[in-house]
């Protein structure tokens, strides 16, 4: 769909009509910031950027670009894809249709699995974005190298340009496959630290907004019957990729966590070490320790 441009059409009013077709469709609750965010992506700029240059007409076919984008945000789309970035540990990730919108709940797994690290090697399993795995490397030790694993190859592609966009080429190894399956089997038992934010909402019981349901992918989302089935296969699997008191940092669901607790005495081994609430006060990131010989003891 085109969109008419006048030649005299400045930021100021343009930023005026995207607000105003992002307000339409009620789907947000700031629509001026996010024409803001979206005029400054297609002018390659900053929002500071738009204010310096707030009476300049820009080029017709951006001014186009940007109606355009405004118009699929006013019917739902996320402004994250329009935008092409989220914000992840004060660093920006380059994220599409494809690969989940990283979460600021989902920061609290970096900073629970930081303790455990000192030269690694950790494994992010269902990496999407690589957000977790590359905040690790950034803000862990500068020897600590890891390994990604996701099923789909459409997010590992936006996790490579990640680790190309945060200088962690070499450090991070990236593998196509379903949870442990991808990885050597002489690497079993050298993991000091599995992370993973897996598929945890029960699809079929509607546990999501809108628009992530619409226009994120479910198999980043959907864990089975009470959102738990990952979880089950992570607890059976993880402890034999682990070093003995290797850790386990997992994001929950919302309400989750009384399932959790309750399915643990079924797999001997795990120790859990806490459980850090967000900023909305849900219980959401387990920490756990594996120690095997809690199984024989």
């Amino acid at each position: 769909m085109s969109h008419s441009v006048e030649k005299s059409e400045t930021i100021s009013s343009l930023i005026r009509r995207g607000e105003k077709m992002i307000e339409s469709g009620g789907r947000s609750e700031s629509p001026r910031l996010e024409a803001e965010i979206l005029l400054a992506s297609v002018t390659n700029g900053s929002r500071l950027d738009l204010y310096v240059r707030f009476d300049g007409s820009p080029p017709a076919e951006l001014a186009e670009r940007f109606l355009d984008l405004a118009g699929k945000r006013g019917t739902g789309v996320p402004l994250q894809y329009l935008s092409g970035e989220e914000r992840f540990f004060n660093r920006l990730f380059k994220v599409g249709p494809g690969v989940l919108i990283p979460r600021p709940e989902t920061e609290i797994v970096v900073r629970q699995a930081l303790p455990f690290l000192s030269e690694g090697p950790f494994l992010d399993i269902g990496t999407g974005s690589g957000c977790i795995a590359v905040s690790l490397l950034k803000e862990g030790p500068v020897e600590l190298r890891g390994t990604a694993v996701d099923l789909s190859e459409e997010a590992l592609r936006y996790a490579e340009v990640n680790v190309k966009r945060h200088g962690v080429e070499g450090r991070l190894r990236l593998l196509s496959g379903d949870l442990f399956s991808p990885l050597p089997k002489r690497e079993k038992g050298s993991f000091e630290l599995i992370v993973s934010n897996p598929p945890y909402l029960d699809w079929e019981r509607g546990e999501m907004e809108d628009s992530v349901r619409e226009f994120e992918p479910r198999a980043a989302l959907d864990g089975g019957a009470g959102g738990t089935s990952f979880y089950i296969r992570i607890l059976q699997e993880a402890g034999e990729w682990l070093l003995p008191g290797g850790g386990l940092v997992l994001e929950l669901g919302a309400g989750q966590i009384g399932a959790f607790r309750e399915m643990l005495p079924e797999f001997p081994g795990w120790k859990l070490l806490s459980v850090t609430r967000d900023e909305q006060e849900i219980e959401r990131v387990a920490a756990l320790a594996w120690k095997p010989e809690h199984v024989h003891g």
